[in-house]
């Protein structure tokens, strides 16, 4: 029987944690039992479970660590250790590890910063005269799904329920842990499904495909439409655990959250969401007197509680929330404590005085239409259409009603709060989906004729899931397009391959069709969404708004990127999976390659309502653009550094930085260690940061080693002049190679030397 080995996962410590906290956990780190570094195990390896790792046979872990994120490490493998040694590569992961065949891990062990080793690769050895003999085939696939149209597509998702339950439809704890969602599962998601394909809403349905046995290919068309959409969830309510929108936009001078939030965010008034004239009759008319809480609210120390509204007469006026207030104070006369929500850790509602929101409202009446469900529906016009599509105005009209006993307009929370229907949270992103999405069509880009060629052409690359996403995320295919940036562009990619990885056993042959393909969806009537009045803020109706604000561009500090080079530039950066890669000149060479992993602590000050994660994600990229602009790899002619920071070194034989997205917890410690003054409250999380550097073949590995400390030298000097400080990240503070100060522990990176060539 496989035995499960996790390594400790440290929560982000708030700097008000006392010492009492830090014993607890050093206690904790104390009695923690795990195999010492200088054992070494074959039949040990990564995964969600230990069925899972005996299926993927991917990132081994022979010291008992070093799984990536969310994975853990299992013992007694036996199906993966008869691999050979000569098919263990590096990679980013097993797809990329089998396309460069680069880095060879025949130990399982001593890769790069920031890749893994993978078995069971299409590589070979490198030879004695630098050659690889390793060569890529395609394996012509023919399914194991006994069905065909519709039935597949439900057949396949009904093989990977626990798939989706256990790895897919997961949520980011605080701590930087993954679970499974609470309120996002298979069965709510699978029946809503089966009614937006069977019954759909005024003749719009979600399209699976087609139901032609002369295409036996034509359900994957189908599979691949919703895992779209799942990919779009999973990024924008999924991975917060959220139903409810939760509060997240800070105004005013002290810095706070409104509570008329609940109004709308950004400068947005929900109610105000009206239709399009020749539709208006079907949205909802504003109850004053209507008086709603929200069921779902974010879990971090100190967050907003869940979003209410209410008439006048019961609130006068709102303040905001205060979430740096320690609400359990026991000497406090009365004593308070934390009661507003379940599992409140700190934060308080002021209302001793009005405080607008960005929109200037200081009350909270009226004020019941924010988004909900899994792609956030909101405002009177969209509840007002599932109501008279789907509602009671549907029975009470005589029309055929799927919920004859739900207003939608008098109770828009049933969506989240109707424990007799948990398919209606993604009834409302379905609905969405079958009015804005399928039939987009704009200056070419057609929807449905851009998904039927990814799937024609082999479903590679990324360019039909980006385009996806910026509909979705920004209103159009090819964005910017006037209204910013994708947000989460390559987490909304990452989700999309993951879901398709799961569902490979039901891909076939793609054949041309006998008959024409399906014709296009027509254009809707009515729209989901509606057009805006001339007065209204410049965020497009049917793009949904996270539940969070985006981690890289909070609306007050958007951080400065680096320009993007030019066509002509013969270096690019290249973005994939959770990995990012960038290429200087030739890049990465074939054959044997030098590199040297570059590896530091650090302690990182942000904002209490900003996970540890994003604000780890964010700084690590202000990190590799700094370092990768002062070594050249985004002009090819800059290839050292200013005069005045460069004299005697020389970055020319460096062709390329690989790097996870995210630094990990550093766990060779209890908490941060350095004392910093801050006007706010903080969660400071010690965190060992690091990335690969690749050098030209033959590089002197003395080089190398000045190289890396030079890097070192610079990343510490950024820090201490706050140039990887932004709106969530409020302190770096470089520590170095830092003193081990808890026995035993665990390293999550490759235990690999300073500098090494793969042999």
């Amino acid at each position: 029987m496989a035995e499960f080995h996790r390594s400790f996962a440290m929560q982000p410590l708030p700097i008000t944690c006392n010492f009492h906290h830090l014993l607890i956990l050093f206690t904790l780190l104390l009695s923690f039992v795990h195999p010492t570094n200088s054992q070494t195990n074959t039949n040990w390896f990564c995964g969600t479970s230990a069925t899972d790792a005996s299926l993927k046979c991917g990132a081994a872990c022979p010291t008992g660590s070093g799984c990536p994120l969310g994975q853990y490490c299992f013992s007694g493998i036996n199906s993966c250790s008869t691999t050979t040694s000569s098919s263990r590569y590096c990679g980013t992961n097993l797809e990329d590890a089998n396309a460069k065949c680069g880095v060879a891990c025949p130990t399982g062990k001593g890769c790069p910063f920031g890749q893994a080793c993978f078995l069971n690769t299409i590589c070979n050895a490198w030879n004695a005269g630098g050659s690889t003999s390793s060569s890529s085939s395609t394996t012509s696939s023919t399914g194991t799904i006994k069905t065909f149209g519709h039935a597949a597509v439900e057949e396949t998702f009904q093989s990977i329920k626990d798939v989706i339950n256990t790895k897919l439809f997961l949520y980011e704890t605080p701590g930087m842990q993954w679970l499974p969602s609470t309120v996002y599962r298979f069965d709510g998601f699978f029946d809503g499904l089966q009614l937006m394909y069977k019954q759909g809403v005024n003749g719009k349905k979600i399209y699976m495909g087609g139901n032609d046995p002369d295409c036996p290919h034509c359900h994957m068309y189908g599979l691949v439409n919703i895992a779209a959409f799942l990919a779009q969830a999973m990024k924008e309510t999924i991975r917060y655990d959220a139903c409810d929108e939760n509060s997240w936009d800070r105004v005013g001078d002290k810095k706070m959250y409104p509570i008329a939030n609940a109004c709308g965010q950004l400068g947005q008034s929900y109610q105000d969401y009206h239709c399009k004239e020749e539709e208006r009759f079907m949205e909802c008319e504003v109850d004053i007197n209507m008086s709603i809480n929200a069921v779902t609210h974010a879990k971090w120390w100190g967050a907003p509680g869940p979003l209410f509204c209410g008439p006048k007469t019961q609130y006068p006026h709102t303040g905001y929330w205060d979430f740096s207030y320690e609400c359990n104070n026991q000497w406090a006369n009365p004593p308070e404590s934390c009661d507003v929500y379940e599992g409140q850790k700190g934060g308080k509602h002021i209302d001793d005085a009005p405080y607008a929101n960005a929109a200037g409202r200081t009350d909270v009446e009226g004020c019941c239409w924010w988004g909900r469900g899994v792609i956030q529906t909101s405002g009177v016009c969209n509840f007002g259409k599932l109501n008279y599509f789907l509602g009671k105005r549907a029975y009470d009209e005589g029309r055929e009603s799927r919920y004859p006993d739900i207003d939608f307009c008098k109770d828009p929370e049933a969506i989240c709060a109707n424990e007799n229907y948990k398919e209606l949270k993604w009834i409302a992103g379905f609905f969405y989906w079958v009015d804005q999405v399928q039939p987009y069509e704009s200056d070419g880009w057609i929807y449905l004729d851009e998904l039927r060629k990814f799937v024609d052409g082999g479903m590679e690359g990324d360019a039909f899931i980006n385009s996806v996403s910026g509909i979705v995320n920004r209103g159009c295919h090819n964005p910017p397009c006037g209204t910013g940036e994708l947000d989460g562009g390559p987490e909304r990619a990452e989700n999309f391959f993951k879901i398709l990885k799961e569902m490979t056993f039901a891909w076939v042959d793609v054949t041309p069709p006998a008959t024409p393909p399906p014709t296009r969806m027509p254009t809707p009537l009515p729209t989901l969404n509606p057009t805006k009045e001339p007065t209204d803020p410049p965020y497009p109706a049917l793009t949904p708004r996270p539940i969070s604000p985006p981690p890289t561009s909070p609306p007050t500090s958007p951080p400065t990127s680096l320009p993007t080079p030019s066509p002509t530039e013969q270096s690019s950066v290249k973005e994939e999976s959770r990995f990012i890669e960038y290429k200087c000149g030739d890049g990465v060479e074939a054959g044997p390659q030098t590199y040297i992993d570059v590896i530091f602590a650090y302690e990182l000050h942000n904002e209490l309502e900003t996970a540890a994660s994003d604000a780890l994600k964010e700084a690590k990229k202000l990190m590799l653009d700094d370092i990768a602009r002062r070594i050249g790899c985004n002009e090819l002619s800059n290839r050292k550094m200013q005069q005045s920071e460069s004299d005697g070194d020389d970055f020319s034989n460096i062709i390329g930085i690989t790097s996870s997205r995210v630094d990990g917890l550093d766990l060779d410690v209890a908490g941060c260690t350095e004392e910093v003054q801050l006007d706010t409250q903080t969660t400071c999380t010690p965190a060992k940061g690091g990335f690969a550097l690749f050098a030209k073949s033959g590089t002197d590995q003395n080089a190398l080693n000045g190289i890396s400390d030079r890097i070192k030298s610079i990343i510490e000097k950024s820090m201490a002049d706050g140039q990887y400080e932004t709106g969530s990240i409020l302190k770096t503070i470089y520590i170095g190679d830092r003193v081990q100060t808890t026995p035993d522990a665990i390293n999550i990176y490759s235990e690999s030397e300073p500098s090494k060539t793969a042999q």
